[in-house]
């Protein structure tokens, strides 16, 4: 998984910067000090998804935050995200 995820792709697009964004600001919560509490952005989708609650935005996540990690899928990409930043 790459320690730090790069903010822009040279060629763009506004859907895809949004959807880039959102996940990267996800990943970036579950480094920090919310990550091992599990109060970051992955965490809150996980839990959220296994209450059935989703949003038009859900799917984006759920394969956007695996993808950018390297990961099998979210709960996998949150586990190697907090072993790695603590």
């Amino acid at each position: 998984m790459p320690k730090s995820v790069p903010l822009m792709h040279k060629r763009t697009n506004p859907v895809t910067n949004g959807r880039l964004r959102r996940a990267r600001r996800a990943i970036e919560s579950a480094r920090g000090e919310a990550g091992p509490r599990r109060e970051d952005g992955i965490g809150y989708l996980i839990r959220a998804i296994r209450n059935g609650i989703t949003t038009p935005l859900t799917a984006e996540y759920v394969s956007e935050v695996p993808r950018i990690t390297g990961t099998p899928h979210l709960k996998a990409a949150w586990m190697a995200i907090v072993s790695q930043s603590h």
